[in-house]
């Protein structure tokens, strides 16, 4: 384990002395925007039922989304990637895209469809001030 340790530290070594100096620099950071979501169910005895979370993104200037949702009864945090072009936005919630968003930007809120296997979800995100 320690020889391990030792060739993984000189590994470490000699790439900070061959990179450029830049070559572990941050790019240019993204901030953070918070959500809070609200997901209503169109199959569920023919009325909804609203499912409240939080989605933590950063939408990178490239249109590439990452971050993170938890739902408000588990609080777990799970990962979400995405993409923007223009106003339209598409995200995966989840592992292996569980939960697959399609939505428009208006006003600052994702309005649109979440589906997950054959059920689908109105599906909104507006921004926590």
């Amino acid at each position: 384990m320690k020889r391990f340790h030792i060739g993984l530290g000189l590994v470490a070594l000699v790439l900070a002395l061959l990179l450029p100096a830049g070559a572990f620099a941050a790019t240019t950071s993204t901030p953070s925007v918070s959500y809070n979501t609200t997901l209503s169910d169109w199959n569920y005895g023919g009325f909804s039922y609203p499912y409240a979370g939080q989605l933590k993104l950063q939408i990178g200037s490239n249109g590439i989304i990452n971050g993170w949702y938890s739902n408000s009864d588990s609080y777990i945090p799970v990962p979400v990637i995405g993409g923007q072009t223009g106003n339209y936005i598409w995200l995966d919630i989840g592992d292996m895209g569980r939960l697959h968003v399609n939505a428009h930007v208006q006003n600052g809120k994702f309005i649109g469809t979440a589906t997950q296997g054959n059920k689908m979800f109105d599906f909104s995100a507006s921004p926590i001030t």
